[in-house]
């Protein structure tokens, strides 16, 4: 299992009381390795496809080098270090906000690293912030891929999602916890070929909010689905 933003996955003593992985691993799914990859100053550039605007120029679009960081020099490491497969069905990438988003960037640039990406409340709107949309992870996403995928958020909206600027994209508010552009993606890869329950799997937890403690509380529904799509240690 491999985790982004690893300051945060297993230390309580972090933003809202971290991830606690290795509790849950401990409890749910004891035969698993997990490994944390930190983040850095230059997060939102490593974690994003394509640069955007948040207001005061463009940032991101780093995520490439990330990706071959993993590739290349992390799990070769992983699998030396502790003699596991770590690729296709012996692996699941997983992550939450910008992490969840280069997680799913991950399975549609590299259909043949991981068996299953997470993305829990994943920057999906990012693409669409200060940009027309066009390079929005759900508007490059065109075939289905290998890996099987998760989904969720928290929040939630009153009435219907709305692309209210015509860029390709919902709106979320701030306390949506990126809720309408999870449930776009997750219907655009139903359209793709993806059959929920076999190889998409979206869960929505209503008013949850967007911090460590409610992607702690579905770390388990998350991993139980990657399992049931055939993830299992090797």
């Amino acid at each position: 299992l491999l985790l982004h933003d690893g300051q945060n996955v297993f230390d309580p003593g972090t933003f809202f009381g971290g991830w606690q992985a290795d509790v849950t691993l401990d409890r749910a799914f004891p035969d698993v390795l997990a490994v944390a990859v930190d983040n850095g100053p230059d997060r939102f550039a490593t974690y994003t496809h394509t640069a955007d605007d948040l207001g005061d120029g463009l940032v991101g679009g780093a995520a490439d080098a990330y990706l071959a960081l993993l590739e290349e020099e992390v799990l070769p490491f992983v699998r030396a270090r502790f003699g596991v497969a770590a690729v296709g069905e012996g692996l699941v990438v997983a992550g939450s906000s910008l992490g969840g988003l280069v997680s799913l960037y991950a399975a549609q640039a590299r259909p043949e690293l991981a068996g299953c990406v997470v993305g829990m409340s994943s920057t999906l709107g990012w693409g669409a912030f200060g940009r027309d949309g066009s390079e929005a992870l759900v508007a490059r996403w065109s075939a289905r891929t290998a890996p099987a995928i998760y989904l969720d958020s928290g929040g939630g909206v009153s009435g219907e999602c709305v692309d209210g600027d015509g860029d390709g994209l919902p709106e979320d508010a701030d306390d949506s916890d990126n809720y309408c552009v999870t449930l776009q993606l997750r219907d655009h890869l139903s359209g793709l070929g993806y059959a929920e329950g076999t190889d998409l799997f979206h869960w929505w937890e209503p008013g949850a909010p967007h911090n460590e403690a409610a992607w702690r509380d579905r770390l388990e529904r998350a991993l139980g689905a990657c399992a049931s799509a055939g993830w299992a240690a090797r």
